[in-house]
């Protein structure tokens, strides 16, 4: 089949190109021609650009092949884009984040800093959304809450089916308007490495932290835990993002800027994968998924992370990692300094963890699960043993 993939960046920025790129990757190797559709140029895009056939932009919508069979929207902003894009192919709608049914982008409330639950309402969310943080006058943010969001998501929810990377984003989906019957998990590959010999026994261990810099991922969260942290260890700062000065300022202020090392985001991490001791993920926001999780277990390294979001489909608490109540500095550094004292537990998470993920997060399973969806959209009802549904 002929796949237009449609996004935001045509390069590298977050967990979402990282997923593009790996799905164009597996399903060219499929036998599928993968096409780009992006709303603007992204960081190394002459590299992230390779898996495509062709890459086009937005503002040149009709430069796209007539013939595309699927449109795959990974993520978009403009409602008019969309509708173009719908009436011209069938679409499948992956939801990555939060951003389509909250105008704010995170489901966290900006004045008492606490997670929302509620469900979606275009006057409550709008209102909440203008409180947003953006270089937007007043009148754009107005249009974006209450016309734009409302009106993508509309267009989301009528798509052929939406994809979720997690049962705790299914949930949420269909909580705010998604159709149940259209909603399916399919969990993302996770590419389990060589096994190597982890340096466990180093004298000085490495506490991974890796994604954007924003608020929402709590890394001055971690910093705070720092000075609880008992034994001998670095902070690795994998990321970059508007909060990386607040954080700097933030480990100076606690002393403890000798050690944290930052680190701009590096599309291939397998170097910070193979020095880290254990992979820490302290939350604020409710991650849909996060995939460096499941990539730190992959490379056996056992995961410390808050109850929030999606954690708890990879985290299992005493097996792959150690899963601390949500927003508890004191047992989030606690929890740390156990894994960092015990060297065997440790390395038996790590090992529970490539297990796990080698048994749910596998290529065929991820591959079965796109084509049986494929199948579905260009010739509903039609049999056939190779798109099987994987469970």
């Amino acid at each position: 089949m002929k796949l237009l993939f449609v996004g935001e960046f045509a390069g590298f920025a977050g967990g979402i190109e990282r997923y593009m790129y790996q799905a164009a990757e597996l399903m060219r190797e499929r036998g599928h021609r993968i096409y780009g559709l992006f709303e603007m140029p992204g960081k190394d895009q002459n590299e992230f650009c390779k898996v495509f056939e062709s890459t086009h932009f937005l503002d040149a919508l009709d430069s796209v092949p007539e013939d595309i069979d699927i449109a795959i929207i990974h993520k978009i902003r403009e409602p008019e884009a969309l509708s173009a894009i719908m009436k011209r192919f069938p679409v499948i709608s992956v939801i990555h984040d939060h951003e389509y049914y909250c105008p704010r982008h995170s489901l966290y409330y900006p004045f008492v800093h606490k997670n929302c639950h509620y469900t979606t309402s275009r006057l409550l969310c709008g209102l909440c959304g203008m409180t947003r943080s953006c270089r937007a006058g007043f009148a754009e943010r107005a249009n974006d809450s209450f016309i734009k969001k409302p009106r993508v998501w509309n267009l989301i929810c009528a798509s052929s089916y939406l994809v979720v990377l997690s049962d705790f984003m299914r949930n949420l989906a269909i909580t705010n308007g998604a159709p149940a019957e259209k909603t399916e998990i399919i969990y993302p590959y996770i590419k389990i490495p060589a096994k190597t010999e982890r340096k466990q026994n180093r004298a000085e261990a490495h506490l991974l932290v890796a994604g954007q810099l924003i608020r929402g991922k709590g890394v001055d969260l971690l910093l705070s835990a720092v000075p609880h942290i008992k034994g001998n260890f670095t902070v690795d700062i994998l990321g970059s993002g508007e909060e990386e000065e607040n954080l700097r300022h933030l480990s100076k202020q606690l002393s403890i800027d000798g050690k944290v090392k930052f680190h701009s985001w590096a599309n291939h991490p397998e170097r910070f994968f193979a020095d880290a001791a254990l992979a820490v993920l302290p939350w604020r926001w409710q991650e849909p998924f996060g995939l460096v999780g499941p990539e730190a277990l992959a490379n056996g390294i056992p995961l410390v992370g808050f109850d929030i979001g999606g954690i708890r489909e990879y985290l299992i608490d005493g097996s792959t990692g150690l899963l601390v109540p949500y927003g508890d500095i004191k047992r989030l550094a606690a929890a740390v300094s156990q894994l960092l004292v015990d060297v065997e537990l440790r390395r038996q998470m790590g090992a529970n963890g490539r297990v796990y993920v080698q048994a749910n997060f596998g290529r065929e399973s991820f591959l079965g699960n796109w084509e049986y969806l494929l199948q579905e959209v260009k010739s509903p009802g039609v049999p056939a043993a190779e798109f099987l549904k994987w469970d």
